[in-house]
């Protein structure tokens, strides 16, 4: 609710990698904003079917926009086949679909815990 840009994302190319990135105008926002962080990572388990499906959706949409150019469906194709096989990405909206919050909120506490973080720029 300040001035403040956040983006979340994957990286195609390093899959296993996983960024929560805010900018804040200055030092004095950091408590608060990684306070904010922690407040929705927390809320994750409480996502509705609807919230999944859309989330599963725009995933879906992005790897089709990926794969539309040559170069980004390169990359694509070939991240995917140096960690499983280029035919994996095929089924990869049906494994979307079938996440639940449950599956969220799991990760959440195994991956993003405060102990796995990197913080700082």
């Amino acid at each position: 609710h300040r001035d403040v840009g956040a983006r979340v994302g994957v990286a195609v190319e390093d899959p296993s990698h996983f960024s929560i990135r805010v900018d804040a105008r200055g030092n004095d926002d950091l408590p608060a904003v990684e306070a904010a962080i922690d407040d929705v990572l927390g809320r994750v388990g409480a996502v509705s079917a609807t919230e999944l499906e859309a989330a599963s959706g725009r995933l879906v949409l992005g790897m089709a926009q990926r794969l539309e150019e040559i170069g980004n469906a390169a990359v694509t194709i070939g991240a995917m086949e140096s960690i499983h096989t280029a035919a994996h990405l095929n089924e990869l909206p049906a494994l979307w679909r079938a996440v639940t919050a449950q599956d969220l909120a799991r990760v959440v506490r195994t991956y993003l815990a405060a102990d796995m973080r990197t913080v700082g720029g």
